[in-house]
Parts: structure tokens; sequence; C-alpha cells
């Protein structure tokens, strides 16, 4: 049986390092999709349970979580470093400790799957 894929996409604005908040509810991250004039950076993530909730970093063991991202690039995550998401996402252009400005507006496109 096929699971049902799901796009959402969330948004950087211009100048900033930090998107909305992706609602991941009832899915599960499993993909990136990173648009044309991306400003060169990895990506890290921030989650919470409750969209009001603080958002907190995510750490794959002791890491923060890195997936790479380029301009018109899709990157596949491993659903099992992704498995313990709250219901909301944020995507952080570079890591917590050195964040990337976006040099435009850049939407992101999250790929899910249904739990």
């Amino acid at each position: 049986m096929a699971r049902s894929v799901s796009v959402i996409p969330v948004t950087i604005a211009s100048g900033q390092s930090l998107s909305g908040v992706g609602d991941l509810r009832g899915y599960q991250l499993v993909g990136i999709s990173f648009p044309a004039g991306w400003t060169a950076a990895d990506v890290t993530l921030q989650t919470a349970a409750d969209p009001d909730d603080t958002y907190l970093n995510v750490f794959y063991g002791t890491t923060e979580l890195t997936i790479d991202a380029a301009q018109d690039q899709h990157t596949v995550i491993d659903p099992d470093s992704t498995a313990g998401l709250g219901s909301y996402v944020k995507v952080r252009s570079g890591p917590s400790s050195a964040a990337v400005n976006q040099a435009a507006d850049r939407i992101i496109k999250l790929i899910a799957i249904a739990d």
C-alpha cells in the first residue's frame, strides 16, 4: 500500500535565517527541496510539540542534525533521524551556532509521508 505524501512549504524571509512553521502533524519528514538562488548553507531544524511552545534545536544523538542543502537540490532524509521530531518544525539556514541569512525570500518544500 502506498503511503500518502505531503509537500509542506515554509519560507525563510529575505535577510533572515529561520523559516516560519511547517505543520507535520500526522507526517514524518523524509526530504527537503531547496530553490534556485539558495544562499549557500546547509540547514538545521527547530521543533516543538505545540505551535505555541518554545522551539528547540534538533539533535541526533549529541550532534545537531544537519541536512545538506544547495541551489535546486532535493535532499533525502533518513527517516530514523527525524522519527522523534515534534509536530511543528522550523528550518534554519546554517547551524544554530552560525546561522546564515538568506539574500531573498526562499520557499523550502518539506516532503513528508503519513505516519
